[in-house]
C-alpha cells in the first residue's frame, strides 16, 4: 500500500505502470547499448576519418564545457543580482537556488568534460599501442 504513495503510477491499456521504473529501465538499456557500441571499436586501428571524428568530438566537448560555464555564470549573476536589490528581498530563496544551481552546474560541467576527455584518450592510446 505504501508503494502507491511513493511511486507515481498511471494506467495504460488498463495496466498499472510505474513511471520511475520504466524510466530507469530505459536509461540502463540505452547506457548498456552505448557501451557495447563503443567498446567494439576500441581494439581496431584508427584511420584518418576516425582521428578527425575524435578531434571533432574533442572540440564539441570543449564547446559543451563552455556552455556549462556560461550557464552557471548566468545563474550566479542572477542570484547575486537578486541579493543586491533590496526591494525584492523576499526572493532571497530564489537567489540561493540560482547560486547553488550555478555552482553545481559549474562543477558538473568540469566533471563531464574530464570524463569525456578520459574516454577519448582511451581510443587514441589503443590505436597507438598497436
Amino acid at each position: 500500500m505504501l508503494h502507491k504513495l511513493f511511486i507515481p503510477i498511471f494506467r495504460y491499456n488498463n495496466k498499472r505502470v510505474a513511471i520511475l521504473g520504466n524510466i530507469r529501465r530505459k536509461i540502463k538499456k540505452q547506457y548498456h547499448f552505448m557501451q557495447e557500441s563503443t567498446d567494439k571499436f576500441k581494439n581496431e586501428e584508427l584511420i584518418l576519418r576516425d582521428y578527425l571524428a575524435i578531434e571533432r568530438t574533442k572540440l564539441a566537448n570543449v564547446r559543451t564545457l563552455f556552455s556549462y560555464i556560461r550557464t552557471s555564470l548566468y545563474l550566479l549573476t542572477a542570484g547575486i543580482g537578486i541579493f543586491q536589490i533590496e526591494s525584492i528581498s523576499r526572493l532571497d530563496g530564489l537567489a540561493w537556488v540560482c547560486v547553488a544551481t550555478g555552482v553545481i552546474l559549474f562543477i558538473l560541467g568540469f566533471i563531464r568534460y574530464f570524463q569525456m576527455g578520459k574516454q577519448l584518450k582511451g581510443y587514441v592510446k589503443q590505436s597507438h599501442c598497436d
